[in-house]
């Protein structure tokens, strides 16, 4: 019988933690699967360490740990979800309806999320989450009116708008401005 196992023949929970460990790639440890972290994994240990248990597998080596609530597990934030995809924090999340605030007045309400950054491009469900992503040369660290007026221009062929009438209603609105 081994050691630290108990009188059933199952192993300890320490001996547990140390066998799945073992598994993980190198400077990972299981202090980076606390509740509400999303954590990527590559290769076998993804599938045999943490497809079981509390993890919530979000697409292939992505898993999140969710935190409880009292209505249920809480999921990931979009911030920590593509951070975690991504590996890389140089990105900008941003939805279509953000173009309402320099006073586009947008008809629809849209129910995307796009991320801009230099990595991926292409369309991925994540989890639940539909995200967009686009490659751009340059974008800000944060949302600007000027940044969201000249992105609506490079993308109003992406949006189901009238595109004359939304520039008739940012030219109104700059001039009254």
């Amino acid at each position: 019988m081994p050691r630290n196992s108990n009188q059933n023949g199952l192993a300890s929970k320490h001996e547990r933690i140390g066998q799945i460990e073992e598994t993980l790639p190198s400077g990972t440890s299981l202090s980076a699967c606390r509740p509400s972290a999303v954590v990527k994994f590559r290769g076998q240990a993804s599938t045999t360490a943490f497809g079981r248990g509390n993890a919530h597998q979000l697409a292939v080596g992505l898993y999140h740990y969710p935190r409880q609530a009292s209505f249920g597990p809480v999921p990931a934030e979009h911030k920590a979800l593509v951070t975690a995809f991504l590996k890389d924090h140089g990105f900008l999340l941003m939805s279509p309806n953000a173009y309402n605030s320099p006073g586009a007045g947008l008809a629809q309400l849209y129910n995307t999320t796009w991320v801009y950054d230099h990595k991926r491009h292409g369309r991925f469900q994540l989890g639940k989450r539909n995200l967009d992503f686009r490659v751009k040369a340059h974008f800000p660290k944060t949302l600007s009116e000027e940044f969201l007026i000249v992105d609506l221009v490079d993308s109003i062929h992406c949006l189901a708008e009238d595109r004359e009438a939304t520039f008739e209603k940012l030219k109104k609105k700059k001039k009254n401005a």
